[in-house]
């Protein structure tokens, strides 16, 4: 039952991924591919990785409006956790020349494989998640950035331990 759930969430993630890239709506938007590695903030050992579909659409001259599909794999104690959802990030870029710095906060709604991991107790496999990041683009459509991502069910349960991340991220914009 669990595989048949996971197997769910991760078809309409990457259902959303494809959406998000193939819609003629998003035709204008810039798209971006990323793959991210992470660690548990919360003092567990975890080996997390994350791959991540943006689309981003200029709002202002430095603000634009990110949509972000993710899947992400989270391995710790011999369990493992798979998540898929999506995340609408607001992101500031500084342009300077060959590279443009920029600042993402961002929330969005996932759903999990699993409510108990690695001794913490989610509540649910309803999560939301809200995310900060820092980084920076260059010409060559490459991005580097550090990203913060806290999952917990928001008050949704009684229980909500959540799951506090850190990532390095890597992505490419086309």
């Amino acid at each position: 039952m669990k595989f048949k759930i996971a197997g769910f969430r991760l078809v309409s993630a990457l259902a959303l991924a494809a959406a998000l890239f193939a819609s003629p709506a998003a035709a204008a938007w810039q798209k971006e591919a990323d793959v991210a590695g992470g660690w548990n903030m919360d003092g567990s050992r975890t080996w997390q990785a994350m791959v991540l579909a943006a689309g981003e659409h200029r709002l202002k001259q430095n603000l634009f409006i990110r949509v972000e599909p993710t899947l992400e794999y989270i391995r710790a104690s011999g369990q493992t956790l798979f998540d898929g959802g999506a995340s609408l990030v607001a992101r500031m870029k500084a342009p300077m020349g060959a590279a443009t710095p920029f600042f993402d906060v961002g929330a969005g709604a996932n759903g999990v494989s699993r409510s108990q991991f690695a001794g913490r107790q989610l509540g649910g496999n309803f999560l939301f998640d809200l995310v900060f990041g820092v980084g920076v683009e260059f010409k060559n459509g490459l991005a580097v950035s550090y990203r913060f991502r806290h999952m917990s069910n928001g008050g949704l349960f009684k229980v909500n331990e959540g799951i506090d991340s850190g990532y390095l991220m890597m992505g490419y914009k086309f």
